[in-house]
């Protein structure tokens, strides 16, 4: 009997380790695909921020360009540009057309839940030539509520790298 009772208490033993290391195991797997899941969502908000600040980016030098050659139309044209950025685009007056190509992320800082800093490098492609250039934009998001529908919205601002 004495035997019995030893081989029943093994038998336990030896039944609760395995469900531990099966515990232990899917832990980890879920651990893993929480990580995989919380990086694939950080590189979707860097692509889309990416993409809004390469759109904004070009209504930038558009605005710019759009400046030097309509000077009769400076006050509205520079409030746009105030809200984009703090400092002027310098083009040449001889340019004609400008376009913002391979625009790529440098690094990411995050200020706040709701506020990014993303430095970016990028491409001038005008009628002169191409030329390399750097900025860094702020992006705020926050949610807005309309027609009881929660929308993200996406301000950003650019700086100037010195």
């Amino acid at each position: 009997m004495k035997k019995i009772l030893i081989g029943f208490w093994v038998l336990l033993f030896v039944s609760c380790a395995n469900e531990t290391k099966t515990f232990n195991e899917n832990n980890v797997a879920a651990e893993s695909v929480i990580d995989d899941l919380d990086n694939y969502l950080s590189t979707q908000e860097d692509f889309e921020y990416q993409t809004v600040a390469s759109q904004k980016l070009q209504e930038l030098y558009d605005l710019s360009l759009l400046l030097k050659h309509h000077p009769e139309f400076e006050v509205d044209i520079t409030k746009q540009i105030e809200n984009l950025s703090n400092n002027a685009v310098s083009l040449p007056n001889t340019t004609r057309q400008v376009h913002i190509e391979n625009v790529t992320k440098v690094n990411t800082e995050t200020l706040s839940d709701s506020v990014s800093k993303l430095h970016l490098a990028f491409d001038i492609i005008t009628d002169r030539g191409s030329q390399k250039d750097s900025i860094t934009a702020i992006i705020r998001s926050e949610k807005t509520t309309i027609d009881n529908a929660e929308l993200m919205t996406t301000k950003v601002k650019f700086e100037k790298n010195y």
